[in-house]
């Protein structure tokens, strides 16, 4: 956790995968941003599951006003994404930040940035009426928020979006198209547990609830991809070349948390 707060030190993005609903990936995430030193150097945290259009009332909630769950929960529910956000994962990290936040004096409190593409789920007319349906690219939408929301204001942010998006050698994703801004300097870590991995990670005594970052040099960064679940068998590919680390859960298969949100209070 430390190497990955320390990380602030010479980038100014963080890429943290995650994989979908899974408890070990969000347990790690709320020890991260709980721990006192990430506020003293974060100023951001953009999430793939939150839809921009609701970017004001997620502001309002985070830093601690009154809203509405019927209001807020539209931030994570109501997004190009139907379902996928349900998981109680996702609620709970959003009102993680607004406790952290209630301890922070307002100059210093997180903001949370929604990085999903900017749907309005109204009913569409019929083609006839001449409105057009968008053409959705989420991983174009995202990275033109960060460059609004982080790069512009000379912040610095933790960027929590499926680990498949911030894979840094592929052009259609993320970290790859926010590179094309010289401003943009990253870490990435995606999570990784399998029973079986090559020596060079099995080796290490990890756990869902210790994890160990795996840099991706030496060993682990020459590491063929696939044999972190990378696509196929390449040869080509090499672990450092999609990640600078890998967040190492041990020998398990991640625990996925799969259902609606809690009931609304």
């Amino acid at each position: 956790m430390q190497a990955t707060i320390a990380a602030f030190d010479r980038v100014n993005l963080v890429g943290l995968g995650e994989r979908h609903w899974s408890l070990e990936d969000s347990q790690f995430r709320l020890k991260l941003i709980r721990n006192p030193e990430f506020p003293q150097k974060v100023d951001d945290i953009v999430i793939e599951f939150g839809n921009p259009r609701y970017q004001g009332v997620l502001d309002r909630f985070v830093d601690g006003d009154d809203v509405p769950y019927a209001e807020v929960s539209k931030v994570w529910l109501d997004t190009t994404q139907l379902r996928a956000w349900r998981s109680p994962v996702y609620e709970e990290f959003i009102s993680a930040v607004r406790s952290v936040n209630a301890s922070l004096p307002p100059g210093r409190r997180l903001r949370v940035v929604a990085g999903d593409y900017p749907i309005d789920s109204t009913p569409i007319p019929p083609i006839n009426t001449g409105r057009q349906v968008p053409v959705i690219n989420r991983d174009e939408a995202a990275a033109a928020v960060i460059r609004r929301e982080v790069l512009d204001k000379n912040r610095k942010a933790l960027v929590i979006f499926g680990a498949g998006h911030l894979y840094r050698n592929d052009s259609r994703r993320l970290v790859y198209l926010v590179n094309q801004d010289p401003r943009a300097k990253w870490f990435v870590v995606i999570p990784i547990s399998a029973a079986a991995y090559p020596n060079a990670i099995a080796r290490h005594a990890a756990s869902s609830a210790k994890p160990v970052l795996l840099m991706a040099t030496e060993t682990v960064g020459n590491l063929d991809a696939a044999d972190i679940g990378y696509a196929e068998k390449s040869n080509t590919t090499t672990v450092r070349q999609i990640a600078d680390a890998c967040l190492y859960f041990g020998s398990v298969s991640p625990l996925l948390l799969v259902g609606p949100s809690v009931p609304p209070r």
